[in-house]
């Protein structure tokens, strides 16, 4: 069967990759200011580029008459939940473990989509995915652990893959109504809001005094560039965008490249090292993301309204 949905995929793996390498700036980021600071310039970084280039038009952002209600709700899961379950999370949870939860969340995507949108893998597929799993799964648990694990730290990561989930599912429902750039300019207003908010409140006087410092760090200004404009804006456009072309498993199964793309982005720019289990985890990763998308049995119906138009 000849698949049309080739771009959808490229968009996906683009955006992945993007996901993979934000590790590296956001461990530089938080080397220099506090998580929440940082998520509060982020994203207000972020709403400002994507603003400007709404109002000079170079990308419309039609809104009126259109109820955002369910915008407002996607981007409470993602960016505003998972990013707070993500952050307090790690603190009680050994990143070994805490790799291994993230994971799990193209399996919820996969579950969730056959409940709610009705959207039921193939076997091959379900395996595939698993194959996946296990992979990224592989990396996290043979990797150097950091920390102890706790049970309000799982509870708090599993909140992490609700919410993710949560987020791919009202994506792929509201994507007849909104563009891929439209989803993302209000989930990312959402999530300026939300975080300077709590940023001002966490850090009363001190939170100007810590924006001020961390922007005369040249290593900090670009960590957050690549930030708000490539993984804020770039990639979840890209990644909103395939979730309205393809099915949701097909969709949330790229997200577990964002593993191999950081074991690679450590490689390469960190010289970290690069084992042979490294290497056959890898592949699974990568195989059981060609076989989720290769197993695919119908294409989806084309979103009504033409909200997948970038």
């Amino acid at each position: 069967m000849k698949d049309n949905n080739r771009p959808a995929m490229l968009a996906n793996l683009l955006g992945s990759a993007m996901f993979g390498f934000s590790f590296i700036f956001t461990k530089t980021a938080l080397g220099i200011a506090t998580p929440l600071t940082m998520l509060a310039i982020r994203f207000t970084l972020a709403f400002l580029i994507m603003s400007i280039l709404a109002v000079t038009r170079l990308t419309p952002v039609r809104l009126k008459g259109k109820k955002l209600g369910g915008l407002l709700c996607m981007g409470l899961m993602e960016p505003v939940l998972y990013f707070f379950f993500e952050s307090f999370g790690l603190k009680y949870v050994a990143t070994s473990v805490a790799g291994v939860l993230i994971a799990l969340i193209p399996v919820v995507v996969m579950a969730l989509g056959t409940v709610f949108l009705k959207e039921k893998p193939s076997l091959i597929q379900s395996v595939c995915m698993l194959v996946s799993v296990g992979g990224v799964a592989a990396i996290s648990l043979m990797g150097r652990s950091e920390g102890r694990t706790s049970a309000i730290g799982i509870v708090l990561l599993l909140g992490a893959v609700f919410s993710a989930s949560a987020f791919t599912l009202i994506s792929r429902k509201l994507s007849g109504t909104f563009t891929p750039f439209e989803r993302t300019y209000v989930t990312t207003g959402l999530a300026m809001a939300v975080f300077v908010s709590c940023a001002v409140i966490s850090g009363g006087r001190g939170f100007w005094g810590e924006v001020t410092t961390a922007f005369t760090d040249v290593s900090f200004v670009l960590s957050i560039l690549y930030l708000a404009g490539v993984c804020s804006i770039g990639a979840f456009v890209l990644i909103n965008y395939a979730i309205g072309k393809l099915s949701v498993s097909r969709s949330s199964s790229f997200a577990n490249l964002t593993t191999v793309v950081t074991v690679a982005a450590g490689v390469l720019i960190l010289h970290e090292a690069f084992t042979w289990w490294q290497a056959a985890a890898s592949l699974l990763v990568v195989f059981g993301v060609y076989g989720v998308n290769r197993a695919e049995r119908t294409p989806l119906p084309e979103p009504a309204n033409g909200g997948t138009e970038m």
